[in-house]
């Protein structure tokens, strides 16, 4: 018979005995959690842990993306091409050898062979392997601009054109997409892409220079003749002639090619591509004339803190004097119009005749002999000229054609000053801009006289005289410059040179 008293005694026991053991591990585990040692400090120890590693991972993330930004390319990369069975493209920079004070060319290959921050723009050349035909070239990368105050620049009725007044353009440097390189320099302004109709004078915004856009295509950069023209037969008088079965070259310490038509010239920048010629098989650019724009875009990028406004920089390129129209020559003074005794573009005061005022920049723009461009106003005498034949049949990408004031046009009375002002007047429309980045309108105040910045000339094309050409030759005195543009007809003159361009078409 059971005696169930004697199990129920029992089983209280065995309770009492688990209950003390739960009670031994639970003293247990709150003594080793109280210690510092247990579950609960381990976890937030883990915790700690966790939070310092996601804040390493954060900051080295942060550091790396700081790292690539600094690594972004301050403007677009040169479009280099590469050298073919014809031609060798090379990278240049220059060594300066202080015994003889001279800037030695350099070929080898250098990583930082272009900086614009430090006012030395990307230069190449581009050799004929059979006939040495040569051409030197500059890279103007695509940029917006924030044109300056008009106010400064010398008006008719000023009094005190002062020479020394040096405005200065803001550029901000931006891809293809207009996206800006460098966004900390937007300083809240709009980039203004879509200008079609015209720019309001005096808007506080970016504006994408016209020069890269290049009819349907957007461009990264423009490549822009490092010096005037000059031929492969530079001992005929002028340099060459008025022929088109001559070699174009564009090389310093030549004599520039003179008294050509303006269509010849047109002709002869693109049989650069030709057999012979410095671009032969080179078929990923596009040569032509230089344009107005184009050459704008070129002013405008001189007259900033990547040119001739940064520190250090002379703030004017000087004039080329020589009286032989040898190409990147300087004289003894900024100002300095006509003399037989000049520097050479390397030594001495050479580099101070470019546009960054060292061996990088781009030379003759001031001076030199004077340079038509591809441009000229829109009238019957322009359209029927033979000296223009080439350019009035153009694809419109190669040429900049300005509409005129055709009631003063057609005035017998009106006086050819009358003309040439109303023709600039032309380009506003009560408060709008219709031409920009021409280095015409945004940086001058008439179409008649001395009005241009630095007080260079500004005589805007009319009725005969319908076509642009820039620098103002050696002999132009203070009338010579960046921002000189005048009149002619686009016939052979024998101090008149012209420059090509390239454009990158891959």
């Amino acid at each position: 018979m059971i005696d169930n008293n004697r199990e129920n005694g029992v089983g209280l026991i065995a309770l009492v005995i688990t209950i003390i053991v739960l009670l031994i591990i639970a003293g247990a585990a709150v003594s080793i959690a109280l210690n510092g040692e247990g579950i609960f400090s381990k976890a937030n120890n883990a915790k700690e842990e966790w939070n310092e590693k996601v804040s390493e991972e954060y900051n080295t993330l942060n550091n790396t993306l700081s790292m690539l930004d600094g690594l972004k390319p301050s403007v677009n990369e040169p479009d280099v091409p590469s050298s073919t069975d014809k031609v060798e493209v090379k990278k240049i920079t220059w060594i300066y050898d202080s015994e003889n004070d001279i800037w030695e060319e350099n070929e080898s290959e250098q990583s930082d062979w272009y900086n614009y921050d430090e006012g030395r723009w990307a230069n190449i050349k581009t050799v004929n392997k059979e006939n040495e035909n040569t051409a030197y070239w500059v890279w103007i990368p695509r940029f917006a601009y924030s044109a300056p105050s008009r106010e400064g620049i010398p008006t008719a009725n000023s009094s005190n054109q002062n020479k020394s007044v040096y405005p200065e353009f803001e550029i901000l440097f931006v891809d293809k997409n207009n996206n800006p390189l460098d966004s900390s320099k937007l300083n809240e302004k709009e980039i203004l892409t879509d200008i079609a109709g015209g720019i309001s004078k005096g808007e506080e915004k970016w504006i994408v220079h016209p020069a890269f856009t290049f009819g349907e295509t957007e461009l990264s950069g423009i490549w822009v003749a490092k010096y005037e023209a000059s031929s492969t037969n530079p001992e005929e008088s002028t340099g060459g002639g008025n022929s088109t079965s001559l070699g174009v070259n564009v090389i310093p310490n030549e004599i520039s090619w003179r008294g050509l038509t303006a269509t010849n010239m047109f002709a002869n920048c693109i049989n650069m591509k030709e057999s012979g010629g410095a671009l032969e098989g080179l078929n990923v650019l596009d040569p032509h004339m230089i344009k107005n724009v184009e050459w704008g875009a070129v002013a405008y990028l001189t007259q900033s803190k990547y040119g001739q406004m940064r520190d250090g920089a002379e703030g004017q390129v000087w004039i080329n004097p020589s009286e032989i129209y040898k190409t990147g020559q300087a004289g003894t003074g900024p100002d300095v119009s006509s003399t037989g005794t000049t520097d050479n573009y390397n030594r001495g005061n050479g580099p101070k005749a470019s546009t960054t005022g060292n061996v990088y920049g781009i030379y003759d723009m001031s001076g030199g002999a004077w340079e038509y461009v591809s441009a000229y106003i829109s009238n019957n005498a322009a359209l029927s000229s033979d000296n223009l034949s080439n350019l009035t049949t153009a694809a419109s990408k190669y040429v900049d054609v300005y509409e005129v004031d055709d009631t003063i046009e057609a005035d017998s009375t009106a006086t050819d000053d009358q003309k040439k002002d109303g023709n600039y007047a032309k380009l506003t429309n009560e408060n709008r801009i219709l031409k920009w980045g021409d280095a015409v309108y945004e940086t001058s105040t008439a179409g008649l006289g001395n009005f241009s910045w630095q007080k260079d000339s500004s005589n805007f094309p009319y009725a005969s005289e319908f076509f642009f050409r820039r620098s103002g030759g050696n002999s132009s005195g203070s009338g010579a410059g960046l921002f000189y543009f005048y009149n002619a007809t686009g016939s052979r003159y024998n101090n008149d040179s012209f420059r090509p361009v390239c454009i990158g078409i891959r």
